[in-house]
């Protein structure tokens, strides 16, 4: 008895299968890539912002 996924339809399946495992990583590192982007961003901004502060409580944090 022959299997559905023997022959030409084993073939189309695995051929339709690689090429969704394909799709999903590259939609994958697409959204990782913008989220990469996004959080250097804020971090960015986050060090402007704390960066003063720190400069300017550095004195008291040497006195503790």
């Amino acid at each position: 008895m022959a299997s559905i996924f023997s022959g030409k339809a084993g073939r189309q399946a695995a051929i339709w299968g690689a090429q969704q495992l394909q799709q999903g990583e590259t939609e994958a590192k697409d959204a990782l890539d913008q989220g990469l982007g996004f959080a250097k961003d804020q971090f960015g901004k986050a060090s402007g912002l704390f960066g003063n502060l720190a400069d300017e409580y550095r004195g008291g944090a040497k006195l503790y």
